[in-house]
């Protein structure tokens, strides 16, 4: 393992390089909601990803942000309102556990 490596590992830096040019529709949320049993996690929630960008979700354990994910990747449906991910659009995320990370 090169020093890069094991600097990128100690730190659990994830890399993103720059991919292919997007078309204009990215990501869009319209109204969305979801809740499980009584534990409300959105209510008419609606955002609309530019090209080029990046988006981070921080929150306490339970927030939803695993949730969201699996909602844009069409994993987990939402109770009401739509996601639209553009045509272009090659979506992927590291879980929780960091299963996914190449070490």
């Amino acid at each position: 393992m090169n020093e890069d490596q094991k600097q990128k590992e100690e730190k659990l830096e994830i890399y993103i390089p720059n991919g292919p040019r997007l078309g204009t529709n990215v990501i869009e949320a319209k109204g969305v909601s979801k809740a499980f049993g009584d534990k409300l996690l959105y209510e008419d929630l609606n955002f609309v990803l530019p090209q080029n960008g990046i988006v981070g979700i921080i929150g306490p354990n339970g927030a939803g942000k695993t949730t969201i994910f699996k909602m844009i990747m069409g994993q987990e449906q939402p109770d009401k309102g739509s996601f639209t991910v553009g045509e272009t659009v090659k979506l992927a995320y590291v879980d929780q556990s960091h299963s996914d990370i190449d070490r």
